[in-house]
């Protein structure tokens, strides 16, 4: 077993999305996966995004989208946290 670190950033981006997708249709092999950890897979994800010019690709920004959506998600699903996440 390789740590999730190791992984490559596809892999664990893939895998925060399958968990997204786990927790919306509530399915028991979630285990104990929550929204936080499902933004922080995908935040891990995040290493080296940024061009030569400084910039976002296409995918990229895509993937940033759902980070933002999944940090939109865990700040809902937490008692306590406000509805909107400042970007």
């Amino acid at each position: 077993d390789r740590p999730f670190a190791e992984v490559s950033e596809d892999t664990r981006f893939a895998a925060a999305v399958a968990g997204f997708g786990m927790l919306l249709r509530g399915s028991p092999y979630a285990g104990d996966l929550d929204f936080a950890r499902v933004a922080a897979m995908a935040e891990a994800s995040a290493e080296g995004w940024i061009n030569h010019l400084g910039q976002l690709t296409p995918e990229q920004q895509r993937r940033q989208e759902f980070m933002q959506l999944g940090n939109r998600a865990a700040a809902l699903a937490t008692p306590g946290q406000p509805a909107v996440v400042e970007d």
